[in-house]
């Protein structure tokens, strides 16, 4: 059976409103180590949780099995990080997407990072991935593509290129258009462009490029 959508939560910031907004009952949900515990905090109990679970204890793990989680336990020395064993073990399940959650925020930026490349990993299997959190919403387009895409409460829509370069961009319903046009890596033509309306395409003839939907997080001053 192809599930269309897997979830994989990972140990980044998340809160649990977020969770509880974007996972639905159809969903395949995955939580990289400190992962689950975010889930089961927001009252979601994973199919899977994956980790080396260093912090955990063994009490947590046999309760964890109680509720019916499938355990995969990592050694603590590792060639791929958690998230990356998780997302491996998303395949498993045939999906037709995986959404990322948990993949931003913290101290580590080379856990971002790291993270953000695994959508080209994910391309590389032929599933489309999806990095998401409260303020951004982030994809790759591997040429020839095309994306459609939804304001889902979305302001600002930039194109990173990833390859040296990305040939014959095309855009519909974006504030300033791409005909058929190139951009360059390491400059920043595609940043901070909008949507017209609700919905817009993204086409690339070749290349590799991140899509990144964005808003401005609202900070309080006192």
């Amino acid at each position: 059976m192809t599930h269309k959508r897997v979830i994989v939560v990972a140990g980044g910031a998340v809160t649990k409103k977020f969770l509880q907004a974007n996972i639905e009952e159809t969903d395949i949900v995955i939580g990289a180590d400190y992962g689950v515990i975010a889930l089961l905090e927001a009252g979601i109990i994973p199919q899977v949780a994956i980790g080396d679970f260093d912090t955990a204890g063994e009490e947590k793990l046999q309760k964890w099995q109680t509720l019916g989680i499938k355990i995969v336990p990592l050694p603590s020395m590792k060639d791929v990080t958690d998230t990356h064993a998780a997302i491996e073990e998303s395949l498993s399940y045939d999906p037709q997407e995986v959404y990322l959650f948990g993949a931003f925020g913290g101290g580590r930026m080379d856990h971002t990072l790291a993270n953000i490349g695994l959508l080209e990993w994910l391309a590389s299997h032929g599933v489309q991935g999806i990095i998401q959190d409260e303020t951004n919403r982030l994809s790759l387009l591997v040429g020839p593509a095309e994306l459609q895409l939804t304001h889902s409460g979305y302001t600002y829509v930039s194109l990173i290129p990833v390859s040296e370069k990305v040939a014959g961009i095309s855009t519909n319903g974006l504030t300033y258009p791409l005909k058929g046009e190139t951009l360059i890596r390491g400059e920043t033509r595609g940043i901070s462009n909008e949507m017209r309306g609700k919905m817009a395409t993204v086409s690339i003839s070749s290349g590799k490029c991140l899509v990144s939907l964005s808003k401005d997080k609202c900070i309080k001053h006192t």
